[in-house]
């Protein structure tokens, strides 16, 4: 029968199998196959052995061989961190501390009904926009702006899906930013492609309290540590056929994975400031991106001055002389409200949306959504900018009629 869930039982404990064998049993799409039965099950509820860790782990990893599909969650008699964050890695879905709670095991397979749904052949898939943001220099704002832009695309619509992902090796600040705490990330992926699919990169996300999915950089060595391309052009992908947008920090460093990440974006934001260092450095950066072989058709390069402020007026066209470039947006420097936003783990246009930094980042959300082709407004901004427009076409419509 279509929809139908194998499950296969792994349980030493004669209670504890008892008690699962009621919970899925109850389930009229979850089937029970028997010890014997061959075939490959959809999901393994698998006992952890105290006495014998590492064969509880070579038994983990020889299941994701012989099903790479198959979900796997794991029971325990206690709930040992060490434990539980080696079962996450190895990718074990759910976890459940003995004894077992009836209602942690319905929300367990309730969370996997609905991955398998949304997963099926015929839910429509959606053509994301990925938005690459990158920086001139170390320290010019990337993850700021990165973080702020998808906080502000997001409450633009409230049908809008989106994603931040974290790829800045230098840094991997956006969780801090957000306030999140992930186990796994794009390393965990990158250490186990064979399994990536929508599933199994669902499982990799981090839900913020804003509806933001948040997939971060995972355990990389900051000073060794890299992400492959391979695992780039395998994710990306992926990730457009379930969010409308795809907000990547960069960081600054323009390395294969990086490379791979612009090539695949449909707009690219250098972010940059106005001093000679970063002003030099971000020259170089453009014509490194716009060097960059199968550069993609169509792709918009959009420079982003951050941290503008009166007295850079001055030298701003001098700048742009050297750059080569106009900027397509300018924010304002804010400093105490940046840094607030950040120890309070909240978006800038949440925490002050009067303030002019904030509404210099809707401003920015909307003109990125336009650039995309997105019709997309929020019920605060996009009722302003829709009174402004009709204001403007107003006005217009009156010079008309004197003439």
């Amino acid at each position: 029968m279509a929809g139908v869930v194998s499950v296969r039982l792994e349980v030493v404990d004669l209670t504890i199998l008892s008690t699962f064998e009621q919970l899925v049993g109850a389930e009229d799409d979850f089937v029970l196959l028997h010890p014997d039965e061959g075939g490959v099950p959809d999901l393994v509820i698998l006992e952890y052995d105290e006495a014998n860790p590492d064969e509880c782990f070579a038994r983990i990893h020889a299941l994701q061989k012989a099903a790479v599909s198959a979900e796997i969650f794991l029971t325990a008699a206690r709930a040992d961190p060490d434990v539980l964050l080696k079962a996450l890695r190895a990718g074990v879905r759910e976890f459940f501390k003995q004894p077992i709670e009836a209602g942690e095991v319905k929300r367990a397979l309730a969370r996997m009904r609905e991955l398998r749904a949304d997963a099926s052949e015929g839910k429509p898939k959606r053509q994301g926009k990925i938005v690459s943001v990158i920086g001139g220099k170390a320290g010019v704002g990337t993850t700021t702006v990165a973080v702020n832009l998808a906080d502000c695309i997001q409450a633009l619509d409230s049908d809008i899906v989106l994603a931040i992902v974290d790829l800045n090796l230098r840094g991997g600040d956006v969780p801090i930013f957000l306030d999140v705490n992930p186990m796994r990330g794009l390393q965990d992926i990158d250490s186990d492609l064979p399994r990536l699919d929508e599933t199994f990169l669902s499982g990799m996300l981090s839900r913020h309290e804003t509806g933001i999915q948040l997939l971060p950089l995972g355990e990389v060595d900051l000073l060794g540590g890299y992400i492959t391309s391979d695992c780039i052009e395998s994710t990306f992908p992926l990730l457009r056929t379930m969010f409308d947008y795809i907000v990547v920090d960069c960081g600054h460093v323009m390395d294969a994975a990086t490379e791979t990440a612009v090539s695949l974006s449909h707009t690219v934001i250098v972010v940059t400031s106005i001093t000679i260092p970063a002003v030099r450095r971000t020259k170089r950066l453009l014509e490194q991106i716009e060097a960059l072989e199968g550069d993609r058709s169509g792709r918009k390069l959009a420079l982003i001055i951050n941290n503008h402020s009166v007295a850079d007026d001055a030298i701003l066209d001098d700048a742009q002389h050297v750059i080569g470039r106009k900027p397509f947006w300018t924010l304002p420097l804010d400093h105490e409200l940046a840094c607030s936003a950040i120890n309070e783990g909240k978006g800038i246009a949440r925490l002050a949306p009067k303030k002019e930094l904030a509404k210099s980042f809707q401003g920015l959300a909307q003109r990125i959504a336009e650039v995309e082709g997105a019709q997309h407004t929020s019920s605060i901004f996009g009722s302003m900018f829709r009174s402004l427009r009709g204001k403007r076409n107003k006005g217009v419509s009156n010079a008309k009629e004197k003439r």
